[in-house]
């Protein structure tokens, strides 16, 4: 009872730090619930007789909270077993909506959270377009003026008027050059370099016809500024187009009657032209006067051209005067060419007229050499000439001896040779003295030689010798220094001298009185 008394006592000595002892107790108070803090505060305030008695209280409401129990799982049967179904029911549909959760959170909404994304970008491009559309519509006028460029240069070129439609051209490509992504932009300035191509082609096509300084002054500043070639190609493409302008107009001037006027109508268009060609190239691309490559070397292309046009036509050219009227007409223009522009070419005109002059020259010696036997047969009857004439031995008698005509033979090649002559009196060249010197000699043994073989043939007659006789006298005293009195008048201080001897040999023996010196 003593250890009761001293236990009441300890116990009463702690009342006032009830909280550290029940905290001492039971240490996890904390986490019980409210009606154990309740509960532990009123046993707290019995005292030691009430406390003891507690146990058996609690044990007798255990009983009594179990029988209950009994009686309630009896009388209750159905219901306890429809609420635990009830339980398992809603324990599985918890089970199932958790799994759907995380499903849902795992896969389906990451799904609805692109979609949403996706809509809300599409949302974006939509109002976007809208906005676009929008735009459209307030600059529908400025923009179908702008798909009309195309066909409004179309026309533009079509009525000549290639500044407007340069101009539109420029504006396509700076608008190309802002947008270069636009596809419709694209497409425009596509269709306007379609345009400008046909535009440059038919400028070049005019640049190839007449036309006068300010004409081609405008159609190169139209090519220059469709800014596709540079400088030197713009000076290239000028006299290319020049060019063919120039063999149009040799083309044209080839249709004429004769070759004389095929000629000469060439070599004026070839000046003309040269001079309006040059005149527009200086004026538009020399500005200070300078000297230029690329001219020079088209003009001496064009020298070529026109030699190698007057050597394939010269070649068929058969008489002197008609000659010389051409080689006149050559130098003069050379001569304008050297004193216009600095271009002299007459120097390259005599190697081929010289040819030409040397081709005439020997075909009419030729053709005087191969008819000469046929007038000897046709005139072989010398008497029925005599008497036509006198003898005539006048030194200072400058045309033909008269004594010829009774020899119509001699005479006839006496105007052969004569005619010769004078078809190329104006343009004997001093680099062709020595052949045709030397085509002359080979002529004259020639018809001398044929001579001889006709009085042979006629001198055996006795009533015919005589006449012979002076043929042959005529032939060595009169023709044959009469033709070399004439040769010796066209190359006055000749270094080649025909030997008039040799070429009389074959008559030498027939001539009664030996008049050669």
């Amino acid at each position: 009872m003593a250890e009761v008394d001293d236990l009441d006592v300890d116990i009463n000595e702690y009342n006032d730090d009830f909280e550290s002892l029940i905290s001492v107790l039971f240490p996890n108070t904390t986490d019980l619930p409210a009606s154990y803090s309740s509960y532990l505060n009123e046993i707290s305030s019995y005292g030691i007789d009430k406390l003891s008695v507690q146990p058996a209280i609690l044990e007798d409401e255990y009983e009594k909270i179990l029988d209950d129990t009994k009686d309630l799982a009896f009388n209750h049967y159905r219901t306890i077993i429809d609420s635990a179904d009830c339980i398992e029911y809603v324990y599985k549909g918890v089970q199932k909506i958790d799994t759907e959760v995380d499903l849902l959170i795992d896969t389906d909404l990451p799904k609805l959270s692109d979609n949403c994304l996706s809509f809300f970008e599409e949302i974006n491009i939509i109002n976007k377009e809208r906005e676009e559309n929008l735009f459209l519509v307030q600059q529908q006028s400025t923009i179908m003026e702008f798909l009309e460029i195309p066909d409004l240069m179309n026309i533009c070129i079509q009525r000549c008027c290639y500044t407007e439609a340069l101009e539109l051209k420029e504006f396509a490509e700076d608008i190309s050059q802002q947008y270069p992504d636009l596809e419709l932009i694209s497409q425009i300035n596509d269709k306007v370099q379609e345009n400008s191509q046909v535009l440059l082609n038919i400028l070049l096509s005019e640049l190839c016809e007449k036309s006068s300084l300010s004409d081609t002054r405008n159609l190169v500043s139209y090519i220059r500024r469709m800014d596709i070639y540079t400088e030197k190609e713009l000076k290239v493409l000028f006299l290319k187009c020049k060019d063919e302008f120039i063999d149009k107009e040799i083309e044209a001037s080839m249709k004429g009657k004769t070759l004389f006027l095929k000629l000469d109508k060439m070599i004026y268009n070839t000046r003309s032209s040269l001079r309006d060609v040059l005149l527009q190239y200086t004026t538009i691309f020399l500005k200070d006067k300078q000297s230029d490559v690329v001219l020079n070397s088209w003009i001496l292309h064009r020298i070529n051209i026109f030699l190698s046009i007057l050597k394939q036509y010269l070649s068929d050219i058969t008489e002197g005067r008609f000659l010389m009227n051409i080689l006149t007409s050559c130098m003069n223009l050379g001569k304008y060419l050297g004193n216009s522009f600095g271009i002299d070419f007459r120097s390259l005109l005599p190697p081929i007229f010289e040819k030409c002059i040397l081709d005439i020259y020997t075909n009419n010696l030729r053709i005087a050499t191969e008819q000469f036997p046929a007038l000897l047969r046709k005139y072989k009857n010398l008497s029925s000439y005599e008497g036509l004439a006198s003898y005539n031995d006048d030194e200072d008698n400058v045309g033909p001896p008269v004594i010829l005509v009774e020899f119509p033979p001699l005479a006839m090649l006496t105007n052969r040779l004569l005619s010769n002559f004078n078809d190329l009196r104006k343009c004997w060249p001093v680099s062709l003295q020595e052949p045709l010197t030397s085509l002359l000699s080979d002529c004259l043994t020639s018809n001398f030689t044929q001579m001889r073989q006709f009085i042979l043939s006629g001198i055996s007659k006795p009533a015919n010798q005589h006449l012979y006789i002076k043929f042959c006298k005529v032939a060595i005293e009169d023709f044959l220094p009469y033709i070399l009195q004439c040769f010796a008048s066209i190359y006055p201080e000749s270094k080649f001298d025909i030997d008039a001897v040799s070429i009389a040999e074959p008559l030498r023996e027939f001539n009664e009185v030996n008049y050669l010196k």
